[in-house]
């Protein structure tokens, strides 16, 4: 069965270099015949694209939100805690009945 699984942990706060590792690492956990990641790292470029216009803090939150809800996976990378927006994002999961998996 072929999945939709977002990518969901501590970006704010940390040095943009290791949080894009962070990511990069755990896209690799998954096996990309099965399924497609969507890493948040990558996806503010093509949300502000999309938009035409650079999205606040918030507006990118709401889009990931909506995105999350209609994933069939969240995968929740070490830390996730210390961030809202993760938290944010699990909670979505859980209420959408998002599968959640913890990385």
């Amino acid at each position: 069965m072929y999945r939709l699984v977002y990518l969901s942990g501590q970006i704010t706060g940390l040095h943009p270099e290791e949080a894009a590792k962070r990511f990069a690492a755990a896209e690799d956990e998954f096996d990309w015949d099965a399924c497609t990641v969507i890493n948040p790292m990558r996806l503010v470029t093509m949300l502000e694209r999309q938009a035409g216009r650079r999205l606040s803090e918030a507006e990118i939150l709401i889009r990931e939100l909506e995105i999350v809800a209609v994933c069939d996976e969240i995968a929740m990378l070490p830390g996730w805690e210390k961030s809202e927006g993760a938290t944010a994002e699990h909670a979505v999961a859980r209420k959408a009945g998002v599968k959640v998996t913890y990385l």
